[in-house]
Formats: C-alpha cells, sequence, structure tokens
C-alpha cells in the first residue's frame, strides 16, 4: 500500500521537523559563519514554539534556543544553547518523550599542522 501524504498541519509539523533539524546542523556545521548564523535564527523564527533567549553560560554570552513538544508530537523537547558570539553549539538536551535525557556537548578548538604532526590534537 502507497504511503499517504501528509497535507494540512501534518504537513507543516513535517516541513517545520526537517527545518528544525536542519538548522542545529547548520550551526553544528557552520555556526561560526555570521551569514549562516542570521539565516538559521530567521528559518528557526518561523516555527511555532521555538523561543530564542539571551542567556550565559561558564561566563560567555550564550542563546538558549528551545522547542517544545508541539514539533516533535511525541512529548519531548530540546534546548540547543550556542556561543552568542561565535554561533557555534555549546550543548543540546534533549527530554521527554519517554525516553532518558540525551545530553551532547560540544568543545570546539583551533589545531595547527604543526600540531597535527606532532601529535597534539
Amino acid at each position: 500500500t502507497p504511503l499517504t501524504m501528509p497535507t494540512g498541519k501534518a504537513l507543516q509539523d513535517d516541513i517545520n521537523n526537517d527545518l528544525w533539524t536542519a538548522s542545529t546542523i547548520a550551526l553544528s556545521w557552520a555556526g561560526g559563519d555570521p551569514e549562516i548564523r542570521e539565516g538559521v535564527l530567521r528559518l528557526v523564527s518561523t516555527i511555532p514554539g521555538v523561543t530564542v533567549a539571551n542567556s550565559t553560560t561558564d561566563g560567555q554570552p550564550t542563546l538558549t534556543i528551545t522547542v517544545g513538544p508541539a514539533l516533535f508530537g511525541d512529548g519531548s523537547d530540546q534546548v540547543l544553547t550556542v556561543n552568542a558570539r561565535t554561533g557555534i553549539p555549546i550543548s543540546s538536551v534533549e527530554s521527554g518523550g519517554g525516553l532518558p535525557a540525551a545530553v551532547e556537548t560540544n568543545q570546539v578548538s583551533r589545531v595547527t599542522l604543526a600540531g597535527i604532526e606532532a601529535g597534539k590534537f
């Protein structure tokens, strides 16, 4: 039996979920690029239920981007914290949906070719 294409709210929910996922990936890959960061923030602002708040993490200015259960349809939510200056994700916490919380933390550092050759990375 062929699958039926979603329509109406179900289609919009699928689009919003894909947009959220692509946005978090874009920040992970290229959040340091101001144009990428601006584009992502503009895109996620179009998703119902997404909030962006100024915050501080380890003394650094951050943005806390939260999306509620309406986006995922299973009662879960996600909180993405990004460095407000660089746009690089610091952490992501997914919770709800009957599963234990999933926590991802990121640490970015610069390396040099000489450092890699010396085994320092």
